[in-house]
C-alpha cells in the first residue's frame, strides 16, 4: 500500500512538472519576437505581400528511427510532437510545441482575435507518440487547435490555453480532432502516413483512425 501510494504521488508529481514545463514553453515563445523570415525558404516578396510559403519538406520524416521520423519530446514515455497544417501542406514540425513551427515564424501573436481580421487560418494537431520501436509505436493521443495568421501584416492570433491544454491532454491519450475541416483530415492522414514507412499509422487502432477520418466519436485511452 505504501508503494502504490508512493507511486501515485510521483506520477502527481511528474504531471504537475510537466504542466508547469509546457506553460513555460508557450510563455517563451509568446514574449519572444522572431527577426527571422517567417518560413526558411520564404523571398522576401512573398513575406510583404503575404503569400503562402513554400514549406520545406523536412527529411525526418522518412527516417527509420522514431527520434528522425517526428522530432518531438518525451514525457513519461509518450513522444510529444505536432503537425501543422496550412491548406493542403501539412508536415511533422516539433517547433509547434514552443511556438515556433514554420508557420509561426516571424508572426507577432496576439490573444484578441480582432487584431489579425485578415488572418488566414492554420491548423496544429498536437500528437503523442506511444512506444519507440517501428514494431509498436502508434498514435495515441490526438487534438486539434487553430490559429490565424496575416502573413503580409506580420501578425496572428493563437490562445496559449488552449495548447497548453492540449499537450497535456494528449499525454493522457485523448482524441479530439472535431475542429479540423474535411480538407485538414485529408492532409493530416497523409502526413500521419509518412514516418516510419507507415508503421506509426498501421500500428494505431481503427478507432483513432476513424477519428482522424471524422468517421467517429473521439476517443480517450
Amino acid at each position: 500500500m505504501v508503494a502504490n501510494t508512493a507511486n501515485v504521488k510521483a506520477v502527481s508529481e511528474n504531471r504537475a512538472l510537466l504542466h508547469r514545463r509546457l506553460l513555460t514553453h508557450l510563455a517563451e515563445a509568446d514574449n519572444t519576437t522572431y527577426a527571422l523570415a517567417w518560413v526558411v525558404n520564404a523571398t522576401e516578396e512573398q513575406a510583404m505581400t503575404g503569400e503562402k510559403p513554400h514549406y520545406d519538406a523536412l527529411p525526418m520524416h522518412f527516417g527509420m528511427n522514431l527520434a528522425s521520423a517526428i522530432g518531438g519530446e518525451e514525457f513519461m514515455g509518450i513522444t510529444l510532437t505536432a503537425v501543422v497544417i496550412d491548406g493542403d501542406h501539412a508536415f511533422f514540425d516539433a517547433g509547434a510545441l514552443h511556438g515556433r513551427s514554420q508557420a509561426q515564424q516571424g508572426i507577432q501573436f496576439s490573444r484578441d482575435k480582432a487584431d489579425v481580421p485578415q488572418g488566414q487560418r492554420v491548423a496544429m494537431v498536437f500528437l503523442g507518440v506511444r512506444d519507440t520501436e517501428p514494431e509498436t509505436a502508434h498514435y495515441e493521443g490526438m487534438i486539434a487547435c487553430a490559429l490565424l495568421v496575416d502573413r503580409a501584416a506580420g501578425t496572428g492570433w493563437r490562445d496559449l490555453t488552449q495548447e497548453a491544454m492540449a499537450m497535456r491532454r494528449v499525454l493522457d491519450g485523448t482524441v479530439n480532432l472535431s475542429g479540423l475541416l474535411a480538407s485538414e483530415r485529408i492532409a493530416l492522414q497523409r502526413a500521419l502516413e509518412e514516418p516510419l514507412g507507415g508503421a506509426l499509422w498501421r500500428n494505431t487502432d481503427d478507432t483513432r483512425k476513424a477519428a482522424v477520418h471524422g468517421t467517429t466519436q473521439e476517443a480517450s485511452a
